[in-house]
């Protein structure tokens, strides 16, 4: 959900699974647009979120981003670039993150997008972030074998935005990791399913 409650400020809202155990993450935060020009179709944002939930751990922590974008109306096709750092203190874990896509607009209601996404953590090693034969706790609070490390996950998705209207926008798409380092339990393909409210 987001909620444009002046023409530069808005409060935005999500929820999500992990993708692995038993868990969830929600996602709040405000988002102020330092440029917005309805004309040209640009658009200049910053924001900072708040993380909670468990992953299967507890966790909490801030996103700050910055993002830039331009979709002018009528124009055949749209750019997004985004770059954040995902602060979490439970356990610690830092991870500076990007994306990049470019939409294609067949018609107004429906844009073809391919996108790239990639994060880079340093963070304590957690059980299932271990290599085979090698331990270390789930709490990630000090375990002699939980030591800080440096992780990366790229991937590259491919799908499709529909908007059955103006403020409601519905995404449907495919991924699969193209490189990663020390990342002992990712999906080789995986897609998901997306819906957005805007107030």
């Amino acid at each position: 959900l987001e909620w444009a409650f002046r023409r530069n400020l808005s409060l935005f809202a999500h929820a999500m699974h992990p993708g692995h155990g038993i868990g969830f993450q929600a996602h709040v935060g405000l988002k102020y647009a330092l440029v917005k020009d309805t004309r040209t179709g640009g658009l200049v944002v910053v924001g900072l979120g708040l993380r909670g939930g468990a992953d299967p751990a507890p966790l909490f922590g801030l996103d700050p981003f910055f993002g830039v974008g331009v979709a002018k109306p009528g124009a055949p096709a749209t750019l997004q670039f985004k770059v954040g750092f995902d602060m979490r203190f439970t356990p610690w874990h830092w991870d500076a993150h990007f994306g990049l896509n470019l939409g294609l607009r067949p018609s107004e209601t429906v844009t073809i997008f391919v996108e790239t996404t990639g994060h880079n953590y340093v963070r304590q090693t957690l059980a299932h972030d271990a290599p085979a034969g090698e331990s270390c706790g789930d709490d990630g609070r000090g375990d002699e074998d939980c030591d800080s490390h440096y992780f990366a996950f790229y991937e590259a998705a491919a799908g499709v935005k529909i908007f059955p209207r103006e403020n409601v926008e519905v995404t449907i798409a495919v991924k699969a990791p193209y490189f990663y380092r020390k990342w002992q339990h990712y999906s080789p393909l995986g897609g998901g399913a997306n819906v957005m409210i805007y107030f």
